[in-house]
């Protein structure tokens, strides 16, 4: 196998190796299933640094090209762009219930976005900071064809401690890579300027969930998902298949904005609701508790 043509630096030195990696992908040099390289040779060979050579495996990733595991290199996945994430198959999403998946997500990704700042998995951090490190290349590289960023909203559930809520989160993702959304997809990213938007809304996750900051890091990802229910909205209006109820009701949680994971500190908890015969019979309780009063000698 040749190896890689050392990099001038009158370009981008990241966007040129994923383009020669990625060459070599689609001609069939790395087959799907092949492990790349590792980061240091691949840095030998093009005669550049190992951080470099680490973002443009990152814009692969980030498009779906490769997979990368700490301490496990990375893997060829794909010879073309894909949305698929850990389902063995695509996940049916009727068109009908496009819309409630977009409400379910508004719901439960900024909540654990919230658990992940209390008590991130430190590993899962960094793994998420380099793909998005990746997606800052990969939105502006028209050649790398990034189609979606589900993969980072995936490594961001994953720096959620909660099981159950990652999990919750991992089938709202994998829902979302669904056929059906392929139009609200195509829309946000054929156009260049959502995924630019939607990078920066990414980091601003990624760095709340860093400073241990969970309302700044459950208000940062509504507003990145807000964006992309709008950009839902906009593609299925007068979209026949979609309920009027859903609209309604996506376009109002949009309108309210997010809810907090905590209460108001001013508010203060409910009393418990006894029922009537249990207020009553408290109410005979203090009465028949306060002191008796006995006539003194004197008043007698």
């Amino acid at each position: 196998m040749t190896e890689f043509e050392p990099i001038a630096a009158a370009r981008s030195v990241s966007v040129r190796i994923a383009e020669q990696i990625l060459d070599r992908v689609q001609r069939g040099e790395f087959p799907v299933g092949t492990k790349l390289p590792s980061e240091a040779e691949i840095a030998r060979q093009f005669g550049v640094s190992r951080p470099t050579v680490r973002e443009a495996l990152g814009a692969l990733q980030f498009v779906g090209y490769i997979d990368s595991a700490r301490g496990s290199g990375s893997r060829v996945v794909s010879v073309a762009p894909s949305p698929s994430l850990s389902a063995p198959a695509p996940v049916v999403v009727r068109p009908n219930a496009i819309l409630d998946l977009f409400e379910a997500r508004l719901v439960l990704e900024p909540q654990a976005a919230a658990l992940a700042a209390r008590r991130p998995e430190a590993d899962m951090l960094d793994e998420a900071e380099a793909l998005i490190e990746g997606m800052s290349l990969a939105v502006t590289q028209p050649v790398l064809h990034a189609e979606t960023d589900l993969r980072v909203h995936r490594a961001l559930a994953s720096v959620c401690p909660n099981e159950f809520m990652r999990d919750a989160v991992f089938n709202l993702i994998d829902a979302a890579a669904s056929p059906a959304l392929e139009p609200t997809r195509h829309q946000a990213w054929a156009g260049g300027e959502l995924p630019s938007v939607w990078e920066s809304q990414q980091h601003q996750v990624l760095d709340a969930i860093r400073a241990g900051d969970a309302d700044a890091a459950m208000e940062a990802a509504w507003r990145h998902l807000a964006s992309a229910a709008e950009n839902a909205l906009t593609v299925l209006d007068g979209e026949p298949s979609i309920p009027a109820a859903s609209r309604d009701r996506l376009r109002s949680m949009l309108e309210k904005g997010p809810v907090s994971h905590r209460a108001p500190a001013s508010s203060s908890p409910r009393r418990p609701n006894l029922g009537r015969r249990a207020t009553a019979g408290k109410r005979a309780v203090t009465q028949t508790e306060k002191p008796a009063h006995h006539p003194s000698r004197a008043e007698g």
